[in-house]
């Protein structure tokens, strides 16, 4: 995951149309506590919201407790998700809808939903958003007991490298904690910077994931999942600009391949919308003049099966094969290829070498 990607996942805009103003806000608040303060889903869900408004809130370790440092983006995001909480709202700082308790149930379902918009697995982001926190901290050396005290003994080999009593008293230094954290980290700074038309821009920059412009199926068929050609479409980065030309050269390239996957009853006609980054009725149509297509194939074909062995039988001593099929091109309008004319040819036996035909036998003399 890359800044700008975080950057995105605390817009408005990310979650509108997605999951309620509610949820949005709450999933941005997740997001930014993980991604600039290392707390994760299920620590943040046990806060509550009297220790939040005192500066009091404390998170698990795995040796205790730390008191984890905010950044002003963090500060600012939560601000915005406080108003949309239930009037009936547990003494939780996130609730669900009916002001109760968050379960871990509740933060998959917010995130699978951003997931299936963006065309990623939903439910991993969290995580990914703690290991982007733990990124940060790669280039600092100069405290690394600091480094450990933010982020909870998140990591032995890191861990190793400093005595417990180190980490502690760097714990117990607020001042030192922030300059390690304001050092190292990209949201350190005003939380402005970061929203709004300023902090679009900044994710455009290094943003890798993005809300998908069309329907995303809420489950695909298995086949999306396993054919080689779904695969490749499904992970088809698809432009801004130009959408209609890539999808005309894939359309040529793998349509006929998905139909006869249609064809099987294998795929759903959402889950080649998907692929293909159109409309429902748009892949309806191409399956009709695909059948029309095919329909005429088939009248071609079986009017060449009544008539081509005869012609070929007729035809002039001397004419291959590839100049049959010339001629019937030029002259009688045939739209086979000499590979199928062929197979045609083949079957109804009439390929092998004509026979010659002997000259007559003179007449004897007659008898004197």
């Amino acid at each position: 995951m890359t800044t700008g990607d975080v950057v995105f996942f605390l817009q408005r805009e990310t979650w509108a149309g997605i999951v309620g103003r509610h949820f949005g806000a709450m999933g941005a608040s997740i997001v930014v506590l993980a991604a600039t303060a290392r707390i994760g889903p299920v620590a943040a869900r046990n806060i509550l919201l009297d220790d939040w408004e005192t500066g009091q809130i404390s998170v698990p370790t795995r040796t205790g407790q730390r008191t984890p440092i905010l950044l002003p983006i963090a500060r600012e995001i939560v601000r915005r998700y406080l108003p949309l909480r239930p009037e009936n709202a547990g003494p939780w700082l996130f609730v669900n809808g009916e002001g109760n308790q968050l379960f871990h149930t509740d933060v998959d379902r917010v995130f699978e939903a951003l997931g299936r918009q963006c065309g990623i697995p939903g439910t991993v982001l969290p995580r990914r958003c703690l290991q982007y926190f733990d990124r940060c901290f790669d280039n600092e050396d100069d405290d690394r007991a600091a480094v450990v005290a933010l982020s909870g003994w998140r990591n032995r080999a890191v861990d190793s490298e400093v005595t417990k009593q180190e980490v502690v008293d760097a714990a117990a230094d607020e001042d030192r904690l922030r300059g390690v954290l304001d050092d190292n980290h990209p949201f350190a700074g005003a939380a402005a910077q970061f929203l709004g038309a300023e902090g679009t821009a900044l994710a455009a920059e290094t943003q890798a994931i993005f809300r998908s412009q069309d329907r995303v199926p809420k489950v695909f068929s298995p086949v999306v999942l396993t054919d080689p050609v779904c695969i490749a479409l499904h992970r088809t980065a698809w432009p801004r600009l130009g959408k209609k030309t890539l999808r005309l050269e894939l359309k040529a390239a793998y349509f006929d391949h998905i139909a006869e996957l249609r064809k099987a009853g294998l795929i759903r006609i959402q889950d080649i919308a998907y692929l293909f980054s159109c409309a429902a009725r748009t892949v309806e149509s191409w399956i009709q003049k695909s059948k029309a297509r095919m329909e005429a194939d088939l009248e071609e074909e079986r009017r060449w099966i009544a008539e081509a062995p005869q012609m070929y039988l007729e035809r002039r001593r001397g004419e291959k094969p590839a100049q049959f099929h010339k001629r019937l091109t030029a002259d009688h309008d045939c739209n086979l290829s000499f590979i199928r004319l062929m197979n045609i040819l083949t079957i109804a036996d009439v390929l092998k070498p004509r026979k010659r035909s002997k000259p007559a036998a003179a007449a004897p003399a007659p008898h004197p």
